[in-house]
């Protein structure tokens, strides 16, 4: 279908265990080869002896596994124990089976600080922060994992400054409203993900283009081990024309879903062309844009 469309780049991820139900782990040497990650999807592998027998096997056949941390015994009692304490045991996993393991929207100050320290005794992890996670703060807007505080925003920034944060990702849910209504967790972040980082890392903290680049681009292909991320003749042309000194006003999007929190908030940065392989594929005012 993602061929059929023909907008973007899209990978496929694969379940770890059958039926996504966290109890019987797959076959991994079945897998098909075009796969680059494994992944729960948005669940916690919060049974230890599997999640240590899913990193062993996956590691095996040379892949990766994609994350959310969260032990949901914790999560009644704390959003906060749940993703800590999941993201220290994955990162020590990480280290004694060498299974590369990509922590996806982490958010708290402890967790950031167990990938760091793991980095540092080389363990192949890498990480992402999301949008949300670094413009949003006390908020009971429902995410998974939660909005956070001030100290744990300050702890994201340390983080991206120092190159402990690899990625910049969205965590994209567009759910609708009547989902929201009924307590599904999650928001848009696509169409507004440059506009918030803009403003919280360069505006605000004083980070460069060049890495906001990096984050956003240069680093998710990397660790896709994709040709991607940097403007150079050797490189695939999958590129983002922005003019930073248009502002933009969040309201319609082109997502069928309106589940965002910044609707009626200014940014700037003007998403004026995207391209991808060579070939544009969105051009602002053409017929394609339905803002």
């Amino acid at each position: 279908k993602s061929k059929e469309i023909d907008l973007i780049n899209i990978y496929q991820c694969m379940a770890t265990t059958k039926d996504l139900k966290s109890i019987e782990m797959i076959n991994f040497e079945k897998a098909d080869n075009n796969i680059k990650f494994f992944s729960e999807d948005g669940k916690g592998i919060t049974d230890s002896l599997l999640a240590f027998n899913i990193f062993t096997e996956i590691e095996k056949i040379n892949k990766g596994i994609m994350v959310h941390a969260e032990d949901h015994n914790l999560t009644k009692i704390s959003t906060r124990y749940a993703e800590d304490l999941e993201t220290i045991r994955d990162c020590y996993l990480s280290l004694k089976t060498g299974c590369r393991v990509h922590f996806c929207h982490v958010s708290t100050i402890d967790s950031l600080e167990a990938i760091k320290f793991y980095k540092e005794k080389n363990a192949p992890i890498t990480c992402e922060v999301t949008p949300h996670h670094i413009y949003m703060k006390d908020s009971d807007f429902r995410v998974n994992p939660s909005i956070r505080t001030q100290e744990d925003i300050d702890c994201i920034i340390k983080m991206i400054k120092n190159n402990t944060v690899d990625a910049i990702a969205t965590d994209h849910a567009p759910h609708t409203k009547d989902d929201k209504d009924k307590g599904a967790c999650g928001m848009i972040g696509l169409e507004t993900a440059f506009n918030i980082v803009y403003k919280v890392l360069h505006e605000e903290n004083d980070i460069s283009l060049n890495k906001i680049s990096e984050l956003m681009s240069y680093n998710p292909a990397k660790i896709l081990g994709e040709n991607k991320g940097v403007i150079n003749p050797t490189c695939d042309a999958d590129l983002v024309i922005i003019d930073i000194n248009k502002e933009i006003k969040v309201g319609k999007f082109n997502s069928k879903s309106n589940n965002c929190p910044f609707i009626g908030e200014k940014f700037r940065g003007s998403i004026e062309m995207t391209i991808v392989n060579g070939k544009v594929k969105f051009e602002k005012g053409a017929k394609n844009d339905n803002r």
